[in-house]
């Protein structure tokens, strides 16, 4: 009991408790010097990753800048060689336009010409040999056999027959009507004497009166209207027909038939230049051509010209 009590009286117990504490200090000094140490070590990790995603970031940023450019200026590039394109195509398309104008223009002159040379020359020929076939008839007398006459009669009706042919061909050429009664009177006589030969019923409304309207003009419709009826007649089988005028500010001409119309997709085929070449006419007199089923089961075509030349 009395060593216990001198323990107890000792400061031993004083001793032991602040040794131990020492350790703990050591410790926890330690713990927090390791735990700074680790946030430091992170502390400096986070900002290495984050110079290196902003690094990253930077160049990904460059990167699509650079192609952005790259592509902006293939883009206009692109532009620039198709506007060049299209500023071409539609040049070139101008000359052909043009062109084609010209020989258009220059074809209807040459036949023009050709229509005047065969009434002019020819013509005065044909009169002029039956003239002189009909006083060598004459003179020859009336007695002569039989076979004679037969022959007579065989010349003087080929000479005929020469004479309606020149002028089947000049009309073919430049029908004269059309310069001298006007594009009514064309239209009529054309319409009728193809209708007759096709054995095609006509009927024909608002084409009594001839009107005025530039040569050019003129020309170009008779000739589309006559490529129609001509198609009417080749391909569609047709019984009727019908051509209907209507006039305001300009004139519109329908063709009709009650054929087996026009198969879709006819006008983009390999080899349908008359289709191709009617509109032509019309857009170069500044008119326009529609080509459309009707509920006769045939085909209507419509044309549409102004009156008057655009200036």
């Amino acid at each position: 009991p009395y060593m216990a009590m001198a323990l107890l009286k000792s400061n031993l117990g004083l001793r032991l408790m602040a040794s131990i504490k020492t350790a703990l200090e050591g410790v926890r000094e330690r713990e927090r010097a390791r735990i700074f140490k680790g946030i430091d070590r992170w502390t400096q990790a986070t900002r290495l990753n984050t110079v290196i995603n902003l690094v990253g970031t930077l160049f990904t940023i460059a990167v699509l800048i650079v192609l952005g450019l790259l592509a902006s200026r293939d883009r206009k590039r692109r532009e620039g060689y198709a506007g060049q394109l299209a500023e071409e195509i539609r040049v070139r398309t101008a000359e052909l336009h043009d062109l084609s104008q010209h020989m258009s223009r220059v074809a209807e002159s040459e036949k023009h010409a050709l229509a005047r040379e065969l009434h002019d020359e020819l013509g005065g020929l044909l009169v002029a040999l039956r003239m002189d076939i009909a006083q060598l008839r004459k003179r020859a007398g009336n007695e002569q056999d039989p076979d004679l006459k037969a022959r007579w009669a065989r010349v003087e009706q080929a000479l005929v027959d020469g004479v309606e042919l020149k002028s089947r061909v000049i009309e073919e050429l430049r029908p004269t009507l059309l310069d001298n009664m006007g594009l009514f009177s064309a239209l009529r006589w054309m319409a009728s004497e193809r209708a007759e030969q096709a054995r095609l019923h006509l009927k024909m409304e608002g084409m009594e009166e001839d009107i005025d309207m530039p040569p050019e003009t003129a020309i170009a419709v008779f000739r589309t209207a006559q490529e129609a009826i001509a198609n009417i007649i080749r391909h569609a089988s047709a019984r009727h027909v019908t051509m209907k005028a209507r006039i305001d500010d300009r004139l519109t001409l329908e063709i009709t038939d009650d054929g087996r119309g026009m198969p879709p997709g006819s006008e983009q085929r390999t080899g349908s230049h008359g289709l191709k070449q009617m509109r032509f006419r019309m857009e170069a007199v500044g008119g326009t051509l529609r080509i459309s089923s009707n509920d006769l089961g045939g085909t209507t075509v419509q044309l549409s010209v102004p009156l008057q030349v655009a200036t």
